[in-house]
This record gives C-alpha cells, sequence and structure tokens, in this order.
C-alpha cells in the first residue's frame, strides 16, 4: 500500500495531533519498527517505562495504540503512518509481534460476529407491529405540528417573541418523542432571529418546506414511488440498511472528496463524501460514533478506494452503505463543474427530484481565491462570485495553497451558502479545516 504525507496528515483529528506526529515521523524514538501487507507497527519510547504499542490495519486505515491520548488516530499512528510514507524501509520487520497479531484476529472475529448477527433472520410479523406503532406515533407528532404552524403564521412573524421560541423547543422535543427527527431538525433550524440575513424571507422559505412536507405527507399514496421515500426519509423514517445490503451496488474506484465531522453533545456525526471515477456519481457516507470520534471506517481525503456502494432509495441517490471495500491510495483527477452557473444548474436538477434535499455536493473548478479591501472573495473562471461566508483558518489555507491562480473546490451547497470541505491544488487533495470540529 502507498500513503502520501497529504493522505495520513488528514487523517489527523487537529492541527495539534498533526504537529504532533511529525514530530515522531522520525526512527529516533521508535525502539521496534515493522511492516508488511497486512498492516504497520511499532513501539515508541514516551515517557513511561514501558514504549507504546501502536498498530495500523491497512485493510481500513483502523489504528489502535496503548498510549492514554483519547484522539484518534494518536500522534504516535500519525508519526508511523508519515514515516512509512516517506521512508518505508525503515520498517524493517516483516513478521507482526504477538499484539498485532492479536488486534487483527480480534477485529476479524468482532467483524464475523457482526455479520453473523446482521444475517439472522428477523421476525416479521414483530416487525411489522413495531412499524405501524411507530406510523401512529409519527402522525400524532405532525398533528400537533400542523396545529402549532397555524397558530404561528395566524399569529403574524411580527409578533415572535421568547414564548415563540420555547414553543419551538417544546415542539421540537414533540416531534423526537413521536420518532419524527427529521421534522424534529427542520423546526430546530427555523430561524425566527429578526437580525439575520433575508429575514423574513428566508423564514417563510423554511415554512414553506415544512408546509410542502407535510402536504406530500397527506397524499403519500398519491405520490411516485421514489418521491414516497423522499418525503418519509425527510420526516425521518429509516431504511432497512440489512436489506439494502443484499442489493447490488455500483463497483467503481471511489475518491473519497471531502468529509465534514460534527458533534452534539456526545454524538459524534461524520460525512465522507465520494467520488466514482468510472460512474462520475457522489455518494455520502454516514458515521456515527459515541463519546469521541472513532469511527469504524477510515477513509483519507485524496485516497481511493476499490469498493461497492449502495445507495439508498431516493428520487437523487446520495447517501450510501459501503458493502465492501479496499484501499488502494492513488492520484486521481474528478470530473468538476468548470463554473457557478454548471454547479446551480445542477442543484436545480437535483431539487426537482428531491425537494427536501439538505445539501448538493459539487466540485467547481477554476476559483480564484483573493482578499480585496471589502473582505474574501471567491469568483469563478466567468467573473461570478460563490457565495460563501468562509472567512478563518481555511480562507487563508486556500489564498496561500493557490497563490492567486485558479484552484478546484469541493462542498455542500444548501440553495444559498457554499461551505468547501476540500481543495484539489496541482492534482492534490487538501482537506479543510471547515470539514471537522
Amino acid at each position: 500500500m502507498q500513503l502520501t504525507e497529504a493522505q495520513v496528515l488528514g487523517l489527523a483529528p487537529d492541527a495539534a495531533s498533526q504537529k504532533a506526529g511529525q514530530g515522531l515521523s522520525g526512527p529516533k524514538k521508535w525502539v521496534t519498527l515493522g511492516a508488511n501487507t497486512q498492516a504497520l507497527w511499532g513501539e515508541c519510547q514516551g515517557s513511561g517505562s514501558k514504549p507504546y504499542q501502536t498498530r495500523v490495519d491497512f485493510s481500513d486505515l483502523n489504528t489502535k495504540c496503548s498510549c492514554p491520548s483519547r484522539k484518534f488516530p494518536c500522534k504516535h499512528a500519525i508519526g508511523l503512518m508519515l514515516m512509512y510514507a516517506a521512508t518505508p524501509a525503515v520498517l524493517k520487520d516483516t513478521v507482526p509481534p504477538g499484539w498485532v497479531t492479536e488486534w487483527l484476529e480480534g477485529r476479524q472475529a468482532k467483524q464475523s460476529a457482526r455479520k453473523e448477527k446482521e444475517d439472522k433472520p428477523v421476525d416479521a410479523a414483530q416487525q411489522a407491529k413495531r412499524q405501524q406503532a411507530r406510523e401512529n406515533k409519527v402522525e400524532g407528532g405532525i398533528q400537533e405540528l400542523k396545529v402549532w404552524l397555524s397558530d404561528l403564521l395566524h399569529a403574524g412573524l411580527a409578533q415572535v417573541n421568547p414564548q415563540t421560541l420555547r414553543d419551538r423547543e417544546n415542539m421540537e422535543r414533540r416531534l423526537i418523542d413521536a420518532q419524527a427527527p427529521g421534522l424534529a431538525r427542520m423546526v430546530r433550524g427555523l430561524n425566527f432571529s429578526a437580525h439575520g440575513q433575508d429575514f423574513p424571507g428566508s423564514l417563510m422559505r423554511q415554512l414553506g418546506d415544512l408546509f410542502l412536507l407535510l402536504q406530500a405527507f397527506d397524499r403519500l399514496d398519491t405520490l411516485p414511488e421514489l418521491l414516497q421515500q423522499d418525503v418519509k426519509t425527510a420526516i425521518g423514517f429509516t431504511q432497512d440498511q440489512k436489506a439494502l445490503l443484499l442489493q447490488d451496488g455500483i463497483k467503481d474506484d471511489w475518491l473519497v472528496i471531502g468529509q465534514k465531522t460534527e458533534s452534539d453533545e456526545r454524538l459524534w456525526t461524520r460525512q465522507t463524501y465520494f467520488y466514482g471515477l468510472s460512474s462520475q456519481k457522489y455518494a455520502m457516507v454516514l458515521d456515527y460514533a459515541h463519546g469521541q470520534p472513532s469511527f469504524n471506517g477510515i477513509y483519507a481525503v485524496g485516497s481511493v478506494l476499490y469498493a461497492e456502494l449502495v445507495y439508498f432509495v431516493s428520487g437523487f441517490p446520495l447517501r450510501a452503505l459501503v458493502k465492501t471495500s479496499s484501499v488502494m491510495l492513488t492520484e486521481a483527477e474528478p470530473e468538476a463543474h468548470p463554473n457557478l452557473q454548471s454547479m446551480l444548474d445542477g442543484y436545480a436538477a437535483a431539487v426537482a427530484q428531491n425537494p427536501w434535499m439538505v445539501a448538493f455536493p459539487a466540485l467547481i473548478s477554476g476559483i480564484t481565491v483573493s482578499k480585496p479591501d471589502r473582505g474574501p472573495l471567491f469568483q469563478d473562471s466567468q467573473g461570478q462570485v460563490l457565495p460563501t461566508s468562509v472567512y478563518d483558518q481555511d480562507f487563508w489555507t486556500l489564498l496561500a495553497l493557490s497563490g492567486g491562480k485558479p484552484i478546484q473546490l469541493f462542498g455542500q451547497y444548501n440553495g444559498g451558502v457554499f461551505v468547501p470541505f476540500s481543495a484539489f491544488v496541482e492534482g492534490q487533495a487538501i482537506a479543510l479545516k471547515g470539514g471537522h470540529q
């Protein structure tokens, strides 16, 4: 397996981990070092009497270390991979020690047990009973939401006060209890701030999306099959992932083109965007972790996986599951929109298929980054301004990387703002901090 420095640094949870890992990327502090086709390993001498034991599984770049760090991957794993990327000959041992083989065998056993559990047949009668009970709860929540929205509009948006905000929180909690998390997120996102840009137009668009969704649910049986599924997904109904994985997916060389990690209290969410080099399709894989961002699979921005991805059912398929994969870590150059208008045309076509699509992934070429007196400016090759609110470390990173020359940007467009997750400069993918917390 080949690794590059940029790909390894893209795995680091923060800038401090990148710097600390670079400090351990030489053999000086390592007591043992080894590598074979399955894994990397090494023992790094820290402040204690026993060296820290670090290992990396090549199958998915998962890591484990005996150090006390709560970051994942830790600085020792990053340093070990950086050393392998720069000077693989330094890792001379080829026979893994017992603590490496035990870890690899343990991971394999857990994966087998998980698959065995997933393969167990379900009780169809109990499943149908649970599904009906949930639909009844959702129906109850929707009826209360309709009453709340009607009262809100009859009172008028000029009457928004602290009680309105408390009512919004109560409505959100009620929808969570009703097992309609999609509706709960839409209610939580309602922006009542009169000081926000485009108020009350932005709020009216949000309320319009809610009304459209509720009307669509009332007429669910009359809608095309794919649109029915998009309505149910927007409300918060889940799809049977076990059944999805039984279907054939798209086998392709998938470029990891961007990533975003967020936390909500102790729940971590990671969105990883893939781009099929042959199919020229985007796919978004969603992963969750509790306590700390230690996700099952590790996907480095800029790496390429040969994988089979299965899409969730939708009029505009985007979310997907990884059915099988193997990491190749090679360079790749994806197709990009030539300008902003091309991206907007793509967004319009996607919304026509799924009106409740939260974010549209897009790669745009020919973006020039500059800083005139009035603030940061992103322009395409035709002089059109890319709407983005980026004015933090990512802006200065992009300004330095581009050096005034046009670059490619990948990110999400939500109908108003484009949020960049990565940049492609001279064929190399650079992960941006905005894609991570």
